[in-house]
């Protein structure tokens, strides 16, 4: 009994301690219960203050109320609460909304209770808000975020895998090393390494220690898709879970190919030139050893010691000088030739330049000079400045016999070689001078005589047109007086062939006549033959009527009659006969008289018509000739003007060469001022030259 007693009490204040730990835990904490499909059962105070909610308003719904939209746990049963198993409490950050649709982040525990058999009965929530937290750790790691993204947009960034596999690379690397994404990806580290060095058991200690989760960084040596060496500034750090665990390996890397190579340039430039370099506020920090050889001091004499040691004391305290630190350390760049001071107080001249160092803030932090030691250069320039002064005052007497150094050796002899080409020049040119002043002289009188001849030939030019101009005239005249000739004469002519014509028909005509005239002499001879048989008719008529008697008295004076009648025509016939024999002896006569003028007239043709030849030639060549005189006309003409030039070019060639003379003494006074003997003189030309001008003014 009492032990029954005794458990009561015992259960009882296990109970009564469970109240308080709960009262003092939900002063400070949001509890909530949930069965376990996750309905609210009941909740305190502070669960409700912290989500928004009166504790009617939850009570009998789901858990999921509280939960940020997109979660998944949202469109089913709670696996927050479903996954609490007897006995196995459970812990997690937990994104939630208020009641006014705030975000806030719960740290909760989930503890399970069971009944008496172990049956899970419900799940206890035990909440922390740490909403503020949260927010203030996401607002660190978005800074880190952008910091990281602003360290990726301004370096290259690959992301490994623990075997080296490329998982991830940016732009920036990309085009580093001209690669594409697609020719990178899940590729391994080795691809960008010499094939030499991937083999190596140094790569192999490296990318242990990197995958090891040990920090590298230093100048490595890659290669570009094309095989172009690259040098990266590189920095490998491990990449954790939120557990701590490594699982990759981020390098972020910067060309520094540029860099190397200045540094090279920088140490080839040490090799050559004098190089010290300077705090802002002028102290010597180091120097090579080109410089101390120049200035004669060792390094432990100049070190620590201020730059004016090397300076003149009037340099030292002039203004210049005053701001010369203030201005390199502003970052400006002072360059040129200055002179110092040696050890030993002598002077050397140095040019160069001080240069501003940055530093990775941007600032200087320091100055280096580079500089040559040009004083012998300067003892050189002194002198040849001091020969060139000579000579550009004429005299080419004296040459150069300092002693130089080997570098400017060269130049004193070709200066020396110089002086003396131009000392044979100016000696040439003189007597050229000379040759070119007699020569002018002859030209000026060649000239002369050749311009009077020439204006003499100018007139007879002139007089020998006019005569042709007169002569053309003339022909021109006869020619067009020949050519009316020729045009009578073959009037002429054709009159000579008409009436040639006419006396062919005149023969003709007289021949027709004469045949006419043999046929009358034969009608003539029948009338005659007539006349006879009639009168020999009339004779027996009368005597047959002197037979008859008186019957035939009247019969025989008939007959007597036509006897009578035939006597009379016999005689009209025989004087008709004579008539016409006259009248045919005539026109034989006329016939030979019209052949004969026929003739005559034929050769009167024959001779009009090579008259109207001739006429015709002389037309011809008469016009042949004016038109020949006209050409020479134009050609003495031409000829004229161009002798007019030729005179016109005459009085040129004169001026021209009086110019000439003028300059070829004001080249004699030139040549005449260099001193290129002892005697320093030069025999002038003024005299000849002056002599050939006077000639050209005459």
């Amino acid at each position: 009994m009492k032990s029954f007693f005794g458990g009561r009490k015992r259960k009882a204040k296990a109970a009564e301690e469970t109240g308080i730990l709960l009262e003092a835990l939900g002063g400070s904490h949001a509890i909530a219960w949930f069965d376990p499909d996750g309905i609210v059962l009941d909740a305190n105070p502070m669960f409700c203050k912290v989500t928004g909610y009166g504790k009617e308003e939850i009570i009998g719904k789901p858990h999921t109320m509280f939960l940020a939209e997109g979660d998944p746990a949202r469109s089913g049963t709670s696996k927050r609460i479903v996954s609490v198993q007897p006995g196995q409490a459970h812990s997690e950050t937990v994104h939630c909304v208020t009641r006014d649709g705030d975000d806030i982040w719960l740290s909760a525990t989930y503890l399970p209770i069971t009944d008496g058999q172990g049956q899970l009965t419900k799940v206890m929530k035990i909440a922390h808000d740490i909403t503020a937290s949260v927010q203030a750790s996401s607002s660190k790691t978005a800074h880190l975020l952008s910091q990281l993204d602003a360290i990726s947009r301004a370096q290259g960034k690959v992301v490994y895998g623990l075997d080296g596999t490329i998982v991830e690379v940016n732009e920036k690397f990309l085009n580093m090393l001209g690669y594409s994404e697609q020719e990178l990806m899940n590729q391994t580290h080795r691809k960008l390494l010499n094939p030499l060095y991937e083999k190596s058991d140094d790569y192999k200690d490296f990318w242990s220690s990197v995958a090891g989760g040990q920090f590298q960084s230093g100048r490595y040596e890659r290669f570009t898709k094309d095989g172009t060496q690259k040098w990266l500034q590189c920095s490998y750090a491990p990449i954790r879970d939120g557990n701590g665990t490594q699982t990759g390996v981020v390098e972020f890397a910067t060309d520094v190919s540029g860099r190397r190579r200045s540094n090279e340039q920088v140490d080839a430039i040490s090799q050559v030139q004098a190089c010290i370099e300077f705090k802002l506020t002028g102290e010597i920090l180091t120097a090579n050893q080109l410089f101390l050889d120049a200035v004669g001091y060792s390094l432990e004499e100049i070190k620590g010691k201020h730059h004016r040691i090397f300076m003149k004391d009037t340099d030292a305290g002039s203004e210049e000088y005053a701001t010369h630190w203030e201005r390199l350390a502003a970052g400006e760049i002072i360059s040129g030739e200055v002179e110092r001071r040696r050890k030993d107080g002598s002077t050397i001249w140095l040019v160069g330049s001080y240069n501003p160092v940055l530093g990775p803030d941007g600032k200087p932090y320091k100055v280096v000079k580079y500089a040559q030691d040009v004083t012998e250069r300067r003892r050189a320039i002194g002198v040849l400045k001091s020969a060139m002064n000579r000579m550009a005052r004429g005299d080419l007497s004296e040459q150069i016999t300092d002693h130089f150094s080997e570098d400017f050796m060269a130049l004193k002899m070709d200066f020396n070689d110089t002086q003396t080409k131009l000392k044979e020049t100016i000696e040439s040119v003189l007597q050229s001078t000379q040759r070119i002043s007699a020569g002018t002289t002859e030209i000026s009188d060649a000239s002369n005589e050749l311009s009077s001849r020439t204006e003499s030939q100018a007139a007879a030019l002139e007089q020998s047109a006019a005569a042709i101009t007169e002569m053309a005239a003339s022909v021109k005249s006869t020619a067009e007086i020949a050519e009316n000739t020729r045009g009578v004469v073959e009037k002429t002519k054709a009159r000579a062939s008409a009436g040639s014509g006419v006396m062919s028909d005149a023969r003709e005509a007289m021949d027709a006549i004469s045949s006419s005239s043999s046929e009358i002499s034969k009608i003539t001879e029948v009338i005659d033959d007539i006349a006879f048989q009639t009168n020999l008719l009339a004779l027996n008529a009368g005597v047959e009527a002197a037979r008859a008697g008186e019957a035939g008295r009247g019969f025989a004076v008939v007959a007597s009659e036509v006897r009578a009648l035939a006597q009379r025509s016999s005689e009209a016939a025989t004087q008709i006969a004579k008539l016409i024999s006259t009248s045919a002896e005539q026109v034989q006569q006329g016939v030979g008289l019209v052949s004969k003028t026929g003739e005559s007239l034929s050769e009167i043709e024959t001779f009009v018509a090579d008259v109207a030849n001739m006429v015709g030639n002389i037309a011809a060549a008469a016009s042949e000739q004016s038109g020949g005189l006209d050409e020479i006309t134009s050609a003495i003409s031409n000829l004229d003007d161009v002798t007019q030039k030729n005179a016109a070019m005459f009085e040129e060639t004169n001026a021209a060469t009086q110019l000439l003379a003028n300059e070829v003494a004001a080249l004699g006074q030139i040549t005449a001022s260099f001193k290129i003997g002892e005697d320093g003189s030069l025999s002038r030309i003024e005299p000849a030259a002056r002599l050939a001008s006077q000639k050209l003014r005459a």
